[in-house]
């Protein structure tokens, strides 16, 4: 009896650290895309800026519109790939602390779960987009339209994976307040 016990809990022990395993591998491969995508973007973004700059029409539009082409060359002046690296690691902390705090107070259950992939974007993608955003304008000197763009690609890319995560990690509020209750009417 008691050695089946231990072999059952050994397997389930082995299961959950095969899923997570398996739901940590899928955050790093999808922030490794969100990284490349974002890079490659910038990198796009940065060829067409030269390419426009250097026709009458970009001459013009720098002329008339210095502080715009200002704030774009202030952009494409960074290290793009650490950029897209910092925005990302924002949009993964982001992801995270809001999936954690989601999953302990039922957010994830109800504004989640049962929805489709515009409810998901609407409830969840959108504010942690806008956070993101917010805290790479003021983390590194971006522009709130880029910032928000950036941070959209990652929050796409990374929410899904990140709440998978968390959800395998941790367990709602009321099932710990259930574990305590129990243990304390044990007493």
């Amino acid at each position: 009896m008691k050695e089946a016990l231990s072999n059952w809990l050994r397997q389930d022990l082995e299961r959950w650290l095969l899923s997570l395993a398996k739901d940590l591998a899928s955050v790093f491969m999808f922030f490794v895309i969100s990284v490349a995508i974002c890079s490659g973007l910038l990198y796009m973004l940065k060829a067409l800026w030269f390419t426009y700059t250097a026709t009458p029409t970009g001459e013009h539009f720098i002329l008339h519109f210095g502080s715009r082409a200002d704030a774009i060359e202030r952009v494409l002046s960074q290290r793009l790939f650490l950029l897209s690296l910092s925005v990302n690691v924002m949009a993964l902390k982001v992801c995270l602390v809001g999936t954690v705090a989601g999953r302990l107070f039922f957010l994830v259950r109800y504004l989640y779960e049962y929805r489709g992939f515009w409810g998901r974007m609407l409830f969840w993608g959108v504010p942690c987009a806008s956070l993101s955003a917010y805290l790479s304008t003021v983390s590194y000197d971006l522009d709130w339209m880029p910032a928000l763009v950036l941070s959209a690609i990652s929050i796409l890319l990374l929410l899904n994976p990140c709440i998978r995560l968390v959800s395998g990690l941790l367990p709602e509020i009321k099932a710990i307040w259930g574990s305590i209750s129990s243990l304390m009417q044990k007493k």
